[in-house]
């Protein structure tokens, strides 16, 4: 019997994914510093609360506001926010498929079942997951420069206070999109996975791990063993790449394909 060929995790998607997200973020960052130090860094006192840094603050709450228009409305608008999310699914999808479909043929020389409507909404969900997930990166950045600014401000931090914190803002949203597309590529990976093998008509799949030192021990555990679709690996019922930032994958059953 030919060895069918390895799964592999779709790290170049979600590399993509990341790296668009992240050229957004720093774009919308690099907004905020030229902001803070040409329009409000001059506005911050030293010396506590008084009746110039209350003024500060109502002038500096204005510039925040628009920052975060400008991010919103711009940097992360609509149209690259759906164009990002759009080419992530597609990626993954055919990726994905490919790799079924290459795992098929080398056991039974022949192509497996095209694509179905259940697919395409698996992949319409998750491009409405992932518009919604990339507008949160923004939003959860601009709700920490806000913090820091206005909490600098009134707790009389020096100006390289506030902009050390806003540079540990932006890591912050950073590790956030990295962890996003990572964990969203897996999530997809099993849901393209369930859907193709059982449309095919394959009840199990057989676990395998990246092979790194980044696998999970119980993880470990399920690499080379079978398991139903229906019931998942473990006492979790986990499939593979469901678990938070998992890039484990799921491989045919040579055996299960031979009497389909």
């Amino acid at each position: 019997m030919a060895k069918t060929p390895k799964s592999r995790f779709p790290s170049g998607a979600a590399w993509d994914y990341f790296k668009e997200v992240r050229g957004l973020l720093i774009s919308s960052h690099a907004n905020v510093i030229e902001t803070f130090e040409k329009k409000i860094s001059h506005n911050i006192r030293n010396d506590g609360l008084n009746e110039r840094n209350d003024n500060a603050i109502l002038k500096i709450n204005l510039l925040l506001d628009t920052l975060r228009t400008e991010t919103l409305e711009y940097y992360f608008d609509e149209n690259k926010i759906v164009k990002i999310a759009d080419a992530f699914t597609k990626s993954v999808g055919n990726n994905i498929v490919q790799q079924f479909a290459n795992q098929f043929r080398s056991v039974l020389g022949v192509d497996p079942i095209g694509r179905d409507s259940k697919l395409l909404d698996i992949i319409t969900a998750a491009n409405k997951e992932n518009i919604a997930y990339i507008k949160s990166i923004p939003e959860n950045y601009h709700n920490n420069v806000e913090t820091v600014i206005l909490q600098g401000v009134r707790r009389g931090r020096s100006n390289k206070q506030i902009a050390d914190g806003l540079q540990e803002a932006y890591k912050t949203s950073r590790t956030k999109a990295k962890f996003i597309a990572r964990d969203q590529t897996g999530s997809l990976v099993a849901d393209i996975n369930k859907a193709k093998y059982e449309q095919s008509g394959l009840k199990g799949f057989i676990w395998s791990d990246v092979g790194d030192g980044n696998v999970r021990d119980k993880h470990k555990i399920f690499n080379g063993k079978r398991f139903l679709w229906s019931e998942g690996a473990g006492t979790e019922g986990l499939l593979p790449g469901e678990d938070y930032g998992c890039r484990c994958t799921a491989e045919v059953d040579p055996d299960e394909l031979l009497n389909i």
